[in-house]
């Protein structure tokens, strides 16, 4: 009982901390969006009239973003000054204040241009830059959190930045197993439930820190370990990561440590580090390896006064994995990994998807097999297995679905496919 009092303890103060973290970081990024929607509108402006002519979708994108950005004189400045080089618009007075060679390139321009709208990514810095050039080819930015945002993330506005959109909760079924089942004796199924938080440390150098915290209650009826308790267990992960450094534009790094409380015929505790390097081939999508190094073991006496007593020694299992990610425009989001493991594994096999259904619900899934170095009965006891099903639901409206936005957390929190154990 004391597990699942700690394990929502800390969830509530995780929440409490990161909920009153985010309303004062909102308000400074509330400033800094204004300054960036101010270069975003003076882009626009000056490519629509790049041609000496504004098209009737130029004019329509431009004054949207201008709207509430700019006082309501520069509004009204910029209103009247595109609806001067627009043919539809512009009065027979304003096309005789207008210089020959714009009035002559308007009047001989067709109805419509062919070249592709504007595109825009956030640079991390508080600055941006157009993704499609004047002449409709790319501009290599590096990616970012813009790229692959679903329908309802507004494209005008790009990455929203709000750290709403960093904070998540998430709820599902868990089916694992492993050596910590002793001798094949136990299979376990239960649900998880957590929350896990981004937040920008050092912005203008895209370094954020993130924590998390989930719960896994198991075995409801009990086992032959427990009697007719349930198995609890309580993963807690910290790190700290980097999205697209100026120096490498399109790599990310990060580094976290997990620890593992696991209720079960002792009070198991481990602990392990998580290493992830990534790499961005496309805009959608990626390559990278992510690894898992033990920390620390615990010593379990396991047994009873009927039938004696054993000393066992638990720890976490090293695994190094390579995997590629792939982001669809319909925000859905896809990972497989294929790597190894020390002693008792030996081939890794793992898949993971993300599937939004709503503005700030997507359905997730996902397995891992650690595939044993044994066969037979010594194989069945050394296999390490997990399967999870659930919903995430997001704080923020463009924190759901798509490629993650810069300060999202870089980890998952751990679970029973991460943090596989090793019975020494």
């Amino acid at each position: 009982m004391s597990t699942k009092l700690s394990s929502w303890s800390i969830v509530l103060l995780l929440a409490a901390m990161f909920l009153s973290i985010a309303q004062e970081a909102s308000a400074q990024n509330s400033g800094r969006m204004a300054v960036v929607n101010r270069q975003r509108v003076q882009a626009m402006t000056n490519v629509a009239e790049s041609d000496g002519w504004v098209t009737a979708q130029e004019r329509q994108s431009i004054l949207k973003t201008a709207k509430g950005t700019l006082s309501d004189s520069e509004y009204n400045y910029l209103e009247n000054r595109l609806n001067l080089q627009s043919p539809a618009l512009a009065s027979r007075q304003g096309m005789a204040a207008m210089s020959d060679a714009n009035l002559t390139a308007m009047l001989t321009q067709p109805a419509s241009k062919s070249a592709r709208p504007i595109e825009f990514a956030s640079m991390g810095d508080g600055s941006e830059a157009m993704t499609v050039k004047e002449d409709g080819t790319p501009v290599d930015t590096g990616c970012d959190g813009s790229w692959a945002k679903p329908d309802f993330c507004d494209a005008d506005t790009g990455w929203c930045g709000d750290c709403w959109d960093n904070i998540s909760f998430f709820a599902g079924v868990d089916g694992f197993k492993g050596p910590m089942d002793l001798d094949n004796r136990n299979g376990n199924f239960g649900v998880r439930y957590g929350i896990n938080a981004g937040l920008p440390l050092l912005e203008l150098k895209n370094i954020g820190v993130q924590a998390g915290t989930a719960g896994v209650t198991s075995n409801f009826h009990g086992t032959q370990f427990t009697g007719s308790r349930t198995r609890t267990q309580n993963f807690t992960t910290v790190g700290i990561f980097q999205r697209y450094p100026n120096i490498a534009p399109r790599m990310s790094w990060g580094a976290a440590y997990d620890w593992l409380t696991d209720n079960y015929y002792s009070n198991i505790k481990l602990g392990q580090w998580r290493l992830k390097f990534a790499y961005d081939i496309t805009c959608d999508s990626q390559v990278g390896l992510w690894a898992c190094i033990s920390g620390h073991g615990d010593n379990v006496r396991v047994g009873s006064e009927q039938y004696g007593y054993t000393n066992e020694h638990f720890r976490p299992i090293t695994q190094v994995n390579a995997y590629y990610c792939r982001y669809f425009d319909t925000g859905m989001t896809t990972t497989f990994w294929l790597g190894g493991a020390e002693e008792p594994g030996s081939v890794v096999l793992g898949s993971s998807g993300v599937v939004p259904v709503s503005q700030r619900a997507s359905l997730y899934g996902g397995f891992q097999y650690i595939v044993p170095g044994a066969s037979g009965e010594a194989g069945q006891d050394e296999e390490m297995w997990n399967v999870s099903v659930g919903l995430t639901v997001t704080l923020g409206p463009c924190g759901n679905g798509g490629r993650p936005g810069l300060f999202q957390p870089f980890f998952n929190v751990a679970d029973n496919a991460l943090f596989g154990v090793r019975r020494d």
